[in-house]
């Protein structure tokens, strides 16, 4: 049948037809296999040492240590950031320290930065204006301090920074004793000599003022002022004064008479 219908189609052209040439069948080939795991790779063979002698020469695997050496204490792997309170507490003794020797070798050239440095430490510490919360150790810190810029005030003739530290160790002075110890400090010099700045000011309103208020806090105490060494010397002052004995002022002002240091000093203030 295909020879004849090739035979009506090409018939009278003289064309031959060969029969078409089969095609190659491809190889099949094998489906991917999606279910086999991919093989895992090879782990590093473990280090060898190898030991020789002169009779045999042995190999073995070098094992790691199965204790690792644990830290002494947790410190010296988790290092703790210092925050601004702890460095405060540990750099507020030091200044202190270093403020003492200011008065003892009467070299004050660097007072002004080391207090200033203090009562930046106390901020830090929330004690430089003292409340309830406010611990015991932290509030004798700032105490001694205060007093101390107080003193150093009076020996670098500095009478209005001196007045700022007063009014500063108020609130200290009037807490109980109970909360604040009265043992240590230097408030019955430091008042003395604010009674003695006053006078010296002419301020005699305001040295009367204080002085009654001295006097109604020591009768609560039970104790008077009459053996207060630091607030008899302005008293006795005053008194003479009024009186018009310049003579009696003059001798009190007598480097045998004053009762510390800061009392002869204040007088060239």
């Amino acid at each position: 049948m295909a020879y004849y219908i090739h035979h009506r189609c090409f018939e009278g052209s003289g064309m031959t037809w060969t029969p078409p040439r089969s095609f190659p069948v491809l190889a099949k080939q094998p489906a991917p296999n999606h279910s086999a795991r991919a093989s895992s790779p090879k782990l590093p063979l473990p280090p060898t040492t190898r030991t020789i002698t002169p009779a045999t020469t042995t190999t073995t695997l070098a094992r790691p240590s199965l204790t690792p050496h644990a830290p002494s204490t947790l410190s010296s792997v988790f290092k703790v950031p210092k925050t601004p309170f702890t460095m405060a507490e540990k750099e507020l003794p030091d200044l202190l320290k270093q403020l003492h020797q200011t008065l003892q070798t009467h070299k004050y050239d660097r007072t002004p930065q080391l207090l200033s440095r203090a009562k930046v430490a106390l901020l830090h510490l929330s004690a430089l204006i003292p409340s309830e919360d406010t611990p015991r150790k932290h509030l004798l810190l700032a105490r001694e301090t205060l007093e101390l810029g107080a003193i150093i005030s009076i020996r670098r003739k500095d009478p209005e920074s001196f007045t700022r530290y007063f009014q500063q160790l108020q609130p200290f002075y009037s807490l109980s004793s109970d909360v604040l110890p009265k043992d240590g400090s230097q408030a019955s010099k430091i008042t003395g000599l604010y009674l003695l700045l006053l006078l010296s000011d002419g301020d005699y309103a305001g040295f009367h003022t204080l002085l009654e208020a001295l006097e109604v806090a020591a009768k609560q105490t039970g104790k008077g002022l009459e053996e207060d060494v630091f607030v008899q010397y302005p008293i006795r002052l005053e008194q003479a004064l009024m009186e018009g004995s310049y003579d009696r002022v003059w001798g009190e002002t007598k480097s045998d008479k004053v009762p510390s240091e800061e009392f002869g000093l204040f007088a060239e203030v």
